[in-house]
């Protein structure tokens, strides 16, 4: 049986849920809030002495960090949709993306959220953040130019995580209008059922939250 520990709000939580739900593999749900000490304390000391989420258990085998639950999905659940392509030079390809994703937007997406959650912000931060999201965002349009998807002309795992991020980054300053092979790539993934079941979770639990707090999603 597969268990997930993950977050809605959390970016890298929603990789994995994106991966599991477009495999269509049935798994435990551990819906695990490190805004509460006691969930937090509780979780270092009995599943993952790292305490970041999301964190994959599978009968005696544990795994951490999105990108490598993705992996071990895809190697270990066999299904139609396999979201590693195996293509010459491929895989290379989709870590490619997936770490350009982890790295230049959904750190930045995540930087510009908990910013944006705490009384006094740092407005300089927000600034150099917004300008190295932008460089990215460029980059990204510029990859996207003439391909409906990262890489193979499907869907993959090159995909999730520059989606993600792009996505947060859209509500954080970033005008898509600027990027429009991203905003159409873009629209072609948030019309995926496992990105909108994924987005619905977040939007859920961003309307559950009340206040605010400045300490961050320990995540990977």
């Amino acid at each position: 049986m597969l268990k997930l520990y993950y977050h809605p709000l959390s970016p890298y939580s929603r990789k994995a849920l994106i991966a599991l739900f477009e495999k269509g593999l049935d798994f435990e749900p551990a819906n695990t809030n490190l805004f509460d000490p006691a969930v937090r304390s509780n979780y270092k000391e009995r599943v993952n002495p790292l305490c970041k989420i999301p964190f994959l258990e599978h009968d005696s085998h544990v795994v951490p960090e999105s990108s490598i639950i993705i992996e071990y999905l895809d190697d270990n659940f066999p299904t139609e949709t396999q979201l590693i392509p195996d293509g010459e030079n491929q895989p290379r390809q989709a870590r490619f993306y997936d770490r350009l994703g982890d790295l230049y937007l959904i750190e930045r997406s995540s930087t510009l959220f908990f910013e944006g959650m705490k009384p006094v912000k740092d407005e300089a931060k927000i600034a150099a953040t917004l300008e190295q999201a932008r460089v990215a965002m460029g980059l990204f349009n510029k990859e996207l130019e003439g391909r409906e998807y990262l890489v193979a002309g499907r869907f993959s795992m090159a995909d999730i995580a520059p989606a993600v991020g792009a996505m947060g980054l859209s509500h954080q300053g970033i005008d898509l209008g600027d990027y429009p092979n991203v905003a159409a790539w873009i629209g072609r993934i948030a019309e995926r059922p496992s990105v909108q079941r994924a987005i619905g979770e977040m939007m859920q639990a961003l309307a559950a939250m009340a206040g605010g707090s400045g300490e961050e999603l320990s995540e990977g």
